[in-house]
């Protein structure tokens, strides 16, 4: 009889213990992680709002490659699901379905675990100044019953270790990945241009002013180069800029020259930039180049080129003399 009293006051003690232990733990299950891969936001988000991908790198995949697995809806869409069933019982059976994101930025999931929903796990991505990108995932579960909290301290750190993991594999997938080619639809190149001399006046007006304002410039310009024999035409009129928004431009108008000259009054004897670059040739009127301008701003966005101003345009040929559509523009954005 003392054995079994005994017996029963170590299970009661036991019991106790367990009780006091798991009131003790926190009733939801919270895990992040992060990891910096060297791709952009844009091709990782690509990646993991795939479900299609997740076998080649998410850990808890690999714990039964030969799980049975469905794919509904727009992969990397609202609403794209995917469901899966496993002999494993650590794996089991469920499914997840992506309920909120934004492009190239956040994917955020619910899961449905062997029947139990209120799950749900999301992904941060975000572009650092090295042309990284920092992941985070979360997952945040389903509160747990009194009696069940201990396993939120159990399995958080086999849930720690599994998005290391896969965080891991994912890094090596995506920076294993050819890099994707960039559009180029304006045709530019990146090239190395010489410094030219030139004689330029400093102005700014409104956009809808830049053409007359430019004449304007090049005939005080045309009359100071035929005043100073120290100086000759080297080539066509350019403009650079300083600054452009909707009510405001900051322009330089200028003339290649051979030789040197003193400034005088408003005139300067300066030179174009030198170094790399990215250019761009239009073909049309002047005021139909701002797509061009755009389209290298995007180019070089895409191709993480760094602007290293200001840009200039060379009105290459006389639009008096040629159509419309032949009028031509070569367009130099300076980069680092």
């Amino acid at each position: 009889m003392k054995i079994l009293k005994w017996i029963g006051i170590i299970l009661i003690v036991l019991f106790a213990a367990f009780l006091i232990f798991t009131g003790t733990q926190p009733s939801i299950l919270e895990v992040e992680k992060s990891a910096t891969i060297k791709a952009s936001p844009e091709k990782i988000f690509n990646v993991i709002s795939d479900y299609r991908t997740w076998s080649e790198w998410s850990a808890w995949h690999k714990m039964d490659t030969t799980m049975e697995m469905k794919y509904e809806g727009e992969m990397g869409k609202l609403g794209a699901k995917y469901s899966w069933s496993s002999q494993n019982p650590m794996v089991g059976s469920g499914n997840q379905q992506i309920i909120e994101l934004e492009e190239s930025n956040f994917v955020k999931s619910e899961m449905v675990l062997n029947g139990e929903g209120g799950n749900f796990a999301w992904f941060n991505l975000k572009e650092n100044e090295d042309n990284s990108t920092t992941v985070t995932w979360n997952m945040k579960g389903a509160e747990t019953s009194f009696m069940m909290n201990w396993q939120n301290t159990v399995f958080k750190p086999m849930i720690e270790q599994s998005y290391d993991q896969s965080l891991a594999d994912l890094k090596k997938l995506i920076e294993s990945m050819p890099e994707e080619e960039i559009p180029n639809p304006f045709n530019l190149e990146v090239t190395e241009v010489a410094p030219q001399s030139i004689i330029s006046i400093k102005d700014s007006c409104n956009p809808a002013e830049i053409s007359s304002k430019l004449g304007e410039l090049y005939g005080e310009l045309s009359v100071f180069m035929a005043m100073n024999d120290g100086i000759t035409e080297a080539g066509m009129p350019l403009a650079l800029y300083h600054f452009y928004s909707g009510e405001k431009v900051v322009l330089e108008a200028a003339l290649p020259v051979n030789g040197t000259v003193e400034p005088q009054g408003r005139i300067n004897m300066t030179a174009t930039p030198g170094g790399k670059v990215l250019k761009g040739i239009h073909l049309g009127s002047y005021e139909s180049s701002e797509s061009m301008h755009m389209g290298i701003e995007e180019y070089m966005k895409a191709s993480n080129l760094e602007y290293a101003g200001p840009c200039w345009e060379v009105y290459a040929n006389d639009p008096t003399t040629v159509e419309e559509s032949a009028i031509e523009t070569h367009i130099f954005y300076p980069i680092k």
